[in-house]
């Protein structure tokens, strides 16, 4: 439950950027910014979110499990308060790009080490529910960011209250959370113990084993189709003539899905095997983005496809760590 908490505050509010990119593109509230500048900045908080990892597993080894992880929410914190006082897009580049994606790295990395620790033959099933909480917060977060856009008529109490709370979310979640096998950090006496850890984690020892930039790659490519769908539907529904308040019911829905997609492909990777459910429904996705998505043009249609979607979207998230 913290491990699903952790994810509900962090990725999950991620999840509802989309909301404010649908209003950044429709009210120019950067005069100058393009689509493409509000895709780098959500790409770029995916980017260092995933890709600090192994610079966050360092620094947990250096100063420890939950230190690491209140380092983080700092820096979540910091990210979403400064982000609401962004005049210009140089200052959403540094905050809700590159701020807020060190903070959900520093908090997310070291909860998803907390699991295999804990479970061996209903792993991925336990996987399944602790990303629950990204589909769940992604439901919460989005709607609630965009009653509050509404509301106030721009993103700044947005980001002001979703700091806050997530921000208290994680903090009670680090509090709660323990790991069964506690690896001893080794402090910042000594620095060639420091350079050990880090030497360690970048060994390119570990891609001899060709399974390994094969995973890494397809996950990459995973991932990418992952977050394409949840930033755009809400934009891509109001460039179709829909209103603001759909886009974000699109979005709420589509995570929605995945907090019951998400258990559900756990349970059968446990029974019918990780690598056969996840070729199966990347299949299946590859279909309805092609069949379904491209025709479709009314809002009943999109609700239906982000039913469908929502429902098997997270395979990557959820089976990464555990096909191999």
């Amino acid at each position: 439950s913290c491990v699903s908490l952790i994810m509900f505050s962090t990725w999950g509010c991620n999840s509802g950027f989309g909301v404010f990119l649908a209003f950044y593109l429709n009210a120019d509230f950067f005069p100058g910014a393009t689509k493409y500048d509000y895709a780098l900045i959500a790409g770029l908080t995916v980017a260092i979110g995933q890709g600090l990892s192994p610079f966050v597993m360092s620094a947990m080894r250096v100063i420890g499990f939950k230190t690491t992880m209140l380092f983080g929410s700092a820096i979540l914190l910091a990210g979403f308060l400064l982000a609401s006082f962004s005049t210009k897009l140089w200052h959403l580049y540094l905050t809700q790009g590159f701020l807020y994606g060190i903070g959900i790295s520093f908090i997310f990395v070291p909860a998803t080490t907390v699991l295999p620790g804990w479970f061996l033959k209903k792993r991925a099933m336990a996987m399944g529910l602790s990303l629950m909480g990204t589909g769940a917060g992604g439901v919460t977060y989005g709607l609630a960011a965009n009653k509050m856009i509404q509301e106030y008529g721009n993103p700044r109490w947005a980001y002001r209250i979703l700091g806050i709370s997530c921000t208290i979310s994680v903090l009670v979640a680090i509090a709660l959370i323990k790991q069964r096998n506690p690896v001893p950090c080794v402090g910042l006496k000594s620095f060639g113990m420091i350079a050990l850890q880090f030497k360690q984690m970048f060994s390119t020892s570990v891609l001899k084993n060709p399974f390994v930039p094969l995973i890494a790659t397809w996950f990459a490519f995973a991932l990418f189709g992952y977050n394409l769908m949840i930033f755009t539907l809400s934009s891509y529904a109001i460039a179709r003539g829909m209103s603001s308040h759909q886009g974000s019911v699109l979005t709420a829905v589509l995570n929605g899905a995945q907090c019951v997609g998400r258990p559900m492909m756990g349970l059968a990777g446990d029974r019918f095997g990780r690598a056969n459910v996840t070729i199966v429904l990347t299949l299946f996705l590859s279909i309805i983005m092609f069949a379904f998505w491209i025709p479709a043009h009314t809002f009943v249609q999109l609700l239906m496809f982000s039913i469908l979607m929502g429902s098997c979207v997270g395979v990557a998230n959820v089976m990464s760590c555990l096909i191999y």
